[in-house]
């Protein structure tokens, strides 16, 4: 799914750990990357996604599983982020509490909860999150099918993106979507469902498409949308699609930013690791100067690299801005501004202007001037 890859990449966790952030706040990408980067800690220890294990690694040739106590050899043993050490065995019967979600579900409540999904691992004071690869490695096939059911029911009906195909009396394997600017798409959509019939809808009024024709407009200019719109029957959906596509224009404009600055600040890092390892010396003796006096050059880099952080963040800051205050906004755009332009001239000085001297076949009267500009960048 698109919303795990996207969480995944951002904030730099496993596909498996983004699964299990994204269940906890409903499926909502923008709610996972604000509370992370609000309280990453806080957030880690509520959901269940450790940073370091509980249990450290071991390197013996037997492990005691923490079920039945019985010796296994490590390929015999498995665990989650804490480390707790139990037997697969032990594992696959603790899955199987699977089959009691049924109930659960369907009885008590119509509409998936996220506690069905958050499995814990099996150690009573431990609340390390059981995700859906250890489900797929070590339970049943009754139960995996059982938990990638409940895995599309919480995709589907916690997702405020997402509508089951609205055909009475099925049960559909696909699902209508809004699109990127919080608009349904105004072209036919055709759902598949389990039994292979098929259901068409037209998705400006989620009417059946065979109830529509030239008595309605056409089949794709739907006019009981529109004889509904003008008696305001859809002026409070549209305002709020309208504040969806705001607000997702505007955290898209912070975060290719924030995102910018942060694979800028991975190549400048890249970009240090070789001049130390290979450029520094072929440039030492290119322009016959010591090693020793080259540091300006490393000071440069340290320095974008350090930049490149800073600026990064000021995008989160900015987002969360308050509107009302447009002085103080003003002046912290004029602010970010310079600091964006002083950065962009140093980091294009010691990655552009540097290849001349790397690529000269002697020493160049120039480089005591560059010299001199890059130290001045560094400083300013």
């Amino acid at each position: 799914m698109d919303a795990i890859d996207r969480v995944s990449v951002v904030l730099s966790i496993t596909e498996v750990e983004a699964s299990v952030l994204l269940r906890y706040f409903h499926w909502s990408v923008g709610k996972v990357h604000d509370e992370w980067f609000a309280d990453e800690e806080g957030v880690r220890n509520t959901v269940g996604i450790l940073e370091k294990p509980v249990v450290p690694p071991s390197d013996d040739t037997e492990l005691t599983c923490g079920i039945c106590f019985d010796p296994y050899p490590p390929e015999k043993i498995a665990s989650v982020s804490c480390g707790h050490p139990f037997c697969t065995t032990c594992w696959t019967v603790a899955l199987s509490f699977m089959k009691e979600w049924e109930s659960l579900v369907t009885s008590a409540q119509p509409l998936m909860t996220p506690g069905c999904l958050m499995l814990r691992c099996p150690d009573p004071s431990c609340l390390a999150a059981v995700g859906h690869d250890m489900v797929d490695k070590l339970a049943s096939e009754e139960d995996k099918d059982k938990y990638n059911r409940y895995f599309l029911r919480s995709y589907i009906e916690d997702n405020r993106k997402m509508k089951w195909c609205p055909a009475p009396g099925y049960l559909p394997i696909q699902s209508l979507v809004l699109d990127a600017s919080g608009r349904l798409k105004k072209t036919r959509a055709k759902c598949v469902l389990f039994n292979a019939l098929k259901f068409s809808l037209v998705t400006l009024c989620l009417g059946a498409w065979m109830d529509h024709g030239e008595r309605t407009g056409g089949f794709y200019a739907c006019n009981r949308y529109e004889v509904a719109k003008q008696e305001g029957q859809y002026d409070e959906t549209e305002r709020r699609r309208e504040m969806a596509k705001n607000s997702l224009e505007r955290y898209t404009h912070y975060y290719e930013r924030w995102a910018s600055n942060q694979t800028s600040r991975q190549k400048a890092m890249t970009d240090l690791q070789q001049l130390q390892t290979h450029n520094l010396e072929k440039l030492s003796d290119k322009q016959c100067t010591p090693e020793s006096q080259l540091k300006f050059i490393l000071e440069a880099w340290l320095q974008i690299i350090e930049c490149r952080r800073v600026l990064k963040w000021t995008y989160a800051y900015g987002y969360y801005l308050p509107d009302h205050e447009h002085a103080k906004r003003q002046f912290f755009e004029y602010l970010q501004g310079e600091a964006e332009s002083g950065l962009e001239r140093l980091h294009q000085c010691v990655e552009k202007d540097l290849l001349q001297f790397l690529n000269a076949e002697g020493p160049s009267k120039d480089f005591n001037d560059f010299r001199t500009k890059l130290a001045g960048l560094t400083r300013s």
